[in-house]
């Protein structure tokens, strides 16, 4: 048996690719036979045959730990998903103001629908009064390959007109757009959800349109905009646990209140929920910015009077 000193044994392992320490371990571990000469305490002998076996063993078990590690990884990469129902959806739509000129699409889609269940669409010709306010954001649509395929209403109207809406005394398209309250900062509004119009069975579209609602009246509290309350009438199942949902309350109106003209409301103050705890936040925030901006602009002015004093005197 060709016997091999400590520094020969070791360079054979560094040659390999491997360390002295793993030398050192697989002497601990007994698989290279060694002897110590008589009369030595250091500068063993080490069995050549051993020391070979060992570096090749360890080739063997670094070469399955990578295979291994190839086979774990391939198992983590995901294959490409299929899209999503609500993937193929939304793939390429744009969402957007509605404009004057979207009202006939706006109809036909509301017409397709509602006249399944006796209903019918509002005629363009009073759609687009409204949408011609200028800057209106009453209407905003989500259009696919040039079709509109979904889109809500929502009108700014004062207490007053609101309620007179939910006695079913008047029709939102009767109000004249010049007596509509204009979403301005610091202005109390109430907003009535005139329509959210897409496909029942088209789920997805139904849920984006009503994230974009959202985001519309957080949109509206960034600005400081102030809404007293949201309204909407419910005339099918579909809308009443929709309304359920996003926490409105009925409101029992006597010889109003029935199974196809469900009235109900949300004030938006008093109940902050999914719906409302971003815009009331927004809200918030602005109204903390202007007190900021007050406080600033007393401290110049302040200042500036004292400076006119100093030169005064």
């Amino acid at each position: 048996m060709r016997e091999l000193e400590y520094a020969e044994a070791v360079k054979l392992f560094i040659e390999a690719g491997l360390s002295e320490s793993t030398f050192r371990r697989k002497i601990k571990e007994h698989p290279i036979r060694h002897r110590m000469p008589e009369g030595r305490s250091r500068g063993a002998f080490y069995s050549e045959e051993d020391v070979k076996k060992a570096i090749e063993q360890n080739r063997k078990e670094r070469t399955k730990k990578t295979i291994q590690g190839l086979k774990d990884m391939s198992r983590r990469i995901e294959k490409p998903k299929a899209p999503t129902k609500a993937e193929i959806a939304l793939k390429d739509t744009i969402f957007r103001r509605a404009k004057p000129e979207d009202a006939q699409g706006m109809y036909e889609l509301a017409e397709r629908i509602l006249s399944r269940e006796g209903g019918h669409g509002i005629p363009p010709e009073k759609l687009i009064r409204f949408l011609s306010i200028p800057n209106s954001e009453i209407g905003h649509v989500l259009i696919k390959d040039n079709r509109i395929i979904g889109y809500f209403t929502i009108v700014p109207l004062r207490y007053e007109q609101v309620m007179q809406k939910m006695r079913r005394e008047i029709n939102i398209s009767d109000i004249l757009a010049e007596d509509l309250p204009m979403p301005e900062p610091g202005k109390r509004i109430e907003c009535f959800i005139w329509e959210v119009m897409s496909e029942p069975k088209e789920k997805a579209i139904g849920q984006y349109l009503i994230s974009k609602m959202l985001e519309f009246f957080h949109t509206l509290g960034k600005r400081g905009v102030e809404i007293e309350g949201v309204y909407a009438v419910a005339s099918s199942i579909e809308g009443t646990i929709l309304s359920y949902k996003v926490g409105m309350k009925l409101m029992k109106i006597p010889n109003i209140t029935q199974p196809n003209y469900m009235p109900f409301e949300l004030k938006v103050q008093e109940n902050k929920n999914w719906l409302t705890k971003d815009y009331i936040h927004a809200l918030e925030s602005y109204k903390r910015r202007q007190e900021r901006l007050e406080r600033n602009a007393l401290t110049l002015l302040d200042n500036e009077q004292k400076e006119e004093i100093h030169e005064t005197d």
